[in-house]
């Protein structure tokens, strides 16, 4: 038996500029600030929490294509909206209901659980 450890999306390396951590792409093309938390839907879509800088919600399907599905890289806040128009602080831990919305820990300093649905309305 063969243990095989595989990226599926994002780049195992410091780029450095903040600006290169928030890139929606295809597989290694893709970046992320810090990865906080996972959950994963029916269809094996992963939504990934990415905090610091880029505040937001990504998905990355199972192919690696990765897409942010909510908030907005470095414009941390508190805002509820659609797709980059909503903000997160600190977004962390994951989960995921049975209809597909994403629930957030969006720790400090907001302190609270936000909702956002599979169309990235938070």
């Amino acid at each position: 038996m063969v243990n095989e450890v595989s990226t599926l999306a994002g780049y195992g390396g410091d780029d450095g500029e903040e600006e290169e951590r928030c890139k929606d792409g295809e597989g290694i093309n893709a970046r992320f600030g810090q990865t906080n938390g996972i959950t994963v839907d029916k269809d094996g879509n992963i939504f990934v929490a990415d905090g610091h800088p880029n505040y937001c919600i990504r998905k990355v399907t199972p192919l690696g294509v990765v897409t942010t599905l909510a908030g907005s890289a470095r414009r941390p806040g508190y805002k509820d909206g659609t797709g980059t128009d909503a903000q997160f602080d600190d977004p962390a831990g994951l989960a995921m209901d049975g209809d597909g919305n994403i629930f957030v820990a969006d720790s400090h300093p907001n302190h609270c659980i936000r909702k956002v649905t599979p169309q990235g309305v938070v």
